[in-house]
């Protein structure tokens, strides 16, 4: 086995060259180390402030489901709460907190050619491709509509400016942008940008690794659901969500027979 991020001797840490307890510890934040672990080089400043929004975007929802696995979870197993957080993430994928990274793969796809200096009509001569592709390929289109913000994601804007404000406002940007009014065109439907869309124009700006917008979501959202899972301890709420759901199934006449728990 070997590995390029870390190494341990007698006497110190060393992650990505640098030493742990002398130079990154009281000296870096956690998305630092969070980018320096996986991509080998510390955050600049804008870089990291825009991770940084990404995180907080997604750290938690309140009752989503992967807060409910989290608490279900919990429930049965309350002395494993690492299951209980694990548990929550295990849901991540591409209807839930997960689809930044098609997002962004299709974003990268539909700016080959485009540059910051590109007008109106080139982005959304790109964008009537990328909907007219994703429709061929008989799939949906990620980054776009939300089941509770159907007015529009307030998460979007804030992200917008924060990628302006540091430099990253470019042309996977401007493209996500003019996704709605493509859309638009091809269906006859306005949805509006998700938060999930502005992650995945931010990560391919920045210019990561696609599944990088995963993980950092993941390592928000574990925070998250601690969150969660302490609240759970001291007011619960799963066992009541669990007996309501009982009352309100119907069960063949014979179910009590050999208790609930076999």
């Amino acid at each position: 086995m070997r590995t390029q991020i870390a190494s341990t001797t007698t006497d110190s840490i060393v992650i990505r060259g640098h030493d742990l307890a002398e130079e990154l510890m009281g000296r870096v934040g956690y998305s630092d180390m969070l980018v320096l672990t996986a991509l080998g080089r510390l955050p600049a400043a804008g870089e990291r402030e825009l991770v940084d929004a990404i995180a907080v975007s997604v750290m938690d929802h309140g009752i989503t489901p992967s807060s409910l696995a989290a608490r279900m979870t919990f429930l049965g197993a309350p002395e494993s709460f690492q299951a209980a957080v694990a548990a929550g993430l295990l849901g991540a994928g591409s209807t839930f907190l997960g689809g930044m990274t098609e997002v962004c793969d299709l974003l990268r796809e539909g700016a080959v050619g485009l540059t910051s200096t590109s007008d109106g009509a080139q982005i959304d001569a790109a964008a009537d491709l990328l909907v007219a592709r994703q429709s061929a390929r008989g799939r949906k289109l990620p980054g776009l509509g939300h089941n509770v913000h159907s007015e529009g994601d307030p998460r979007v804007a804030r992200l917008r400016e924060i990628s302006r404000e540091n430099g990253f406002y470019d042309a996977h940007w401007a493209l996500l942008d003019a996704l709605p009014g493509a859309f638009f065109r091809a269906r006859g439907r306005h949805l509006p940008l998700n938060n999930v869309g502005a992650i995945g124009a931010s990560i391919a700006a920045l210019g990561y690794p696609a599944e990088m917008g995963r993980g950092i979501a993941l390592a928000a959202r574990a925070g998250g659901l601690i969150a969660h899972i302490l609240e759970e301890q001291s007011d619960p709420t799963a066992k009541a969500t669990w007996e309501h759901i009982l009352a309100d199934t119907d069960l063949p006449d014979d179910s009590s027979e050999g208790g609930i728990d076999g």
